[in-house]
């Protein structure tokens, strides 16, 4: 009898530590979101859910919770399931929760990047980047932030304004986006390729649409001159183009 309620203690004690383990590790992921926004005087958490599609594909996608507005919470969430999520093709198979990547910057808003793999033509990795209005609850593009024009882009090709985070070649930070690079752009096509950061992604475009996401005085562009093309703008560079105040 005394050996018996001992196995049954020792079956208590071994879920409860499981259960402790598991509840800590989600809580610190969370509470790390948590932090970073509380910086910032915004008060909510990102959290990323799971879903599977018509054909039992699973796929997580991002949502807040915490926020005093109830109604533009409801909002943004509605907003976020919709860019992220429900217009992906069948052969997106998965994001990797290590491929989640929240950005928290202002007050104002909120970037979520996912990493998706796709199957379609080979494997390869998506980069899905949305920015929200936290006050609005709005869906956020580019053409919403700053004026598009030819004036932009001739900036970004002659006026040594973009600058790349990290170099390989060389090893630096915060250097000159390379020349040679600069000088093969079209401007015509250039501008036409940026103006598609203003339209959601969608079954139709994802392959060669180019996105943006928003740090502290930084507008970052990725995949525009080609796949793997990132680089960012200075906000103080382009303040005469911005049309909200700066992030």
């Amino acid at each position: 009898m005394q050996i018996r309620c001992l196995n049954k203690l020792n079956i208590f004690l071994l879920i409860f530590l499981t259960i402790s383990i598991i509840s800590n590790f989600y809580f610190c992921k969370i509470a790390s979101n948590r932090n970073d926004i509380e910086n910032n005087e915004v008060e909510y958490i990102v959290n990323y859910y799971s879903e599977f599609s018509e054909i039992g594909v699973n796929r997580l996608f991002p949502a807040i919770s915490g926020l005093k507005n109830e109604e533009i919470q409801q909002k943004i969430n509605r907003n976020l399931k919709e860019v992220f999520f429900e217009w992906l093709p069948d052969y997106f198979v998965h994001a990797e929760p290590y491929n989640l990547k929240t950005c928290i910057n202002t007050e104002r808003y909120l970037n979520i990047m996912i990493v998706y793999t796709n199957f379609s033509n080979q494997v390869n990795n998506t980069y899905i980047c949305n920015t929200v209005d936290i006050k609005t609850g709005e869906i956020i593009y580019l053409n919403d932030l700053i004026d598009i024009d030819e004036e932009f882009v001739s900036m970004i090709k002659f006026g040594n304004i973009a600058k790349l985070e990290f170099d390989i070649v060389s090893g630096e930070y915060d250097v000159d986006y390379p020349q040679d690079s600069l000088e093969k752009i079209v401007l015509e096509g250039f501008l036409k390729k940026l103006q598609l950061c203003s339209e959601p992604f969608s079954a139709d475009n994802w392959a060669f649409k180019p996105t943006f996401y928003l740090k502290e005085n930084r507008l970052y562009l990725l995949n525009v001159f080609n796949h793997e093309s990132k680089f960012y703008i200075e906000l103080d560079e382009i303040k005469h183009k911005l049309k909200v105040d700066k992030w």
